[in-house]
């Protein structure tokens, strides 16, 4: 049985794992499929720089495009998880955004799926999600459903989680959902976007800090 900290460390591994194949591998081979098969080709891919990149370099272009987020993304919250475990609100806040930015990145590759299926089977009739909006709230529905399956497999799923995912994809993904511009505004800027992240793990942070002490308060009653 491992310590608190150690699982907590434990389980943020395989969670920054599980967004590994999801952010990485899933988005390339499905952005991939579209490049070559989509009438819109390097379109498809949202993130400017890994189109740049793709452009110059090929499939190995995504891949970069990817790992340019995602290594400094891990250092920063496996370091963090070192460092704070005993801060329980801010663990939870920091676990939050990476349940959060996992559900974001299955909207995206479910997004991709609906489009490979549309193309190949319906013969061009592309980007669902588009034409019914209604399908962008199943998608999410969906993503969230699935991460969840996928966390109660390896028995990273509790009650807490659950809210964890449910917060942490609501304060991620609504505000870029109300604004395309603001999708690829953050796209384009990576300083922007890391202050989106930033304010986010604050907003959540003060909100567990605040949930504990008045969770603290009421047993001292």
């Amino acid at each position: 049985m491992l310590k608190d900290d150690q699982y907590s460390l434990h389980r943020t591994i395989i969670i920054l794992l599980i967004l590994y194949i999801i952010f990485v591998i899933g988005d390339i081979i499905t952005t991939t499929w579209l490049i070559h098969n989509d009438p819109a080709g390097i379109a498809n891919e949202a993130n400017p720089l890994a189109a740049s990149l793709y452009l110059k370099y090929g499939v190995l272009g995504l891949i970069l495009g990817k790992m340019i987020f995602f290594i400094p993304f891990s250092i920063i919250v496996i370091n963090s998880e070192n460092r704070y475990h005993k801060i329980k609100w801010f663990r939870q806040a920091s676990e939050a955004i990476v349940l959060g930015l996992i559900t974001f990145s299955l909207i995206i590759f479910l997004n991709n799926i609906i489009a490979i299926i549309t193309i190949s089977i319906l013969k061009g009739v592309s980007y669902l999600l588009t034409l019914l909006p209604t399908m962008v709230f199943l998608t999410i529905i969906l993503a969230i459903i699935i991460e969840g399956i996928i966390l109660n497999h390896y028995n990273l799923m509790n009650h807490v989680i659950f809210l964890q995912i449910v917060i942490g994809t609501l304060l991620i993904i609504t505000p870029l959902l109300l604004s395309h511009n603001t999708f690829f505004l953050l796209l384009k800027n990576p300083i922007l976007f890391i202050g989106y992240i930033l304010s986010t793990l604050i907003i959540l942070g003060t909100v567990f800090y605040l949930t504990d002490e008045i969770i603290r308060y009421r047993k001292s009653l």
